[in-house]
């Protein structure tokens, strides 16, 4: 049971920094397709709810951290407020899996000031999505999934 235990919070836990890592982990851990995408939308959403209610205490910390102030726009902030002019928070959700980290893709729609249940609706959509594809893939593809990890 503890053993159990400790596979799904691993796969949680890694669900909510990187998304990737968290399904290749729970495939090398040997749980089953449904039980990984679950754990990791669990994952990513532990992530959005914490950063969605926390954010104003993060942009705090992010400030008080930061020596100089950085610059208001460089290549990545432009490809962000492309992004986001573009496809809007919807863009921002289905990026954020793949490209921006559950945490980073959360801050970017919190920084655009969009209201916490939109972002949790499609953070959720896009966790779901990308868990089911990614799962699919690396349960598909097997072990040369675990080669690429070096396992």
């Amino acid at each position: 049971m503890f053993e159990q235990l400790a596979k799904y919070s691993s796969v949680v836990l890694l669900g909510t920094i990187k998304f990737l890592f968290g399904v290749i982990t729970g495939y090398a851990l040997r749980l089953s397709w449904l039980e990984t995408v679950l754990c990791v939308v669990l994952g990513m959403m532990i992530a959005v709810i914490f950063v969605s209610f926390a954010s104003e205490f993060v942009k705090f910390l992010i400030r008080k951290l930061r020596r100089r102030k950085p610059p208001l726009f460089n290549k990545r902030t432009r490809r962000l407020v492309r992004v986001w002019r573009s496809y809007g928070l919807l863009g921002i959700a289905f990026l954020s899996p793949l490209f921006l980290t559950p945490i980073g893709g959360t801050l970017v729609a919190v920084s655009f000031n969009e209201r916490w249940h939109r972002i949790m609706w499609y953070m959720f959509l896009s966790a779901v999505v990308w868990a089911v594809g990614e799962a699919t893939l690396v349960y598909l593809l097997g072990d040369v999934s675990l080669r690429l990890i070096g396992r």
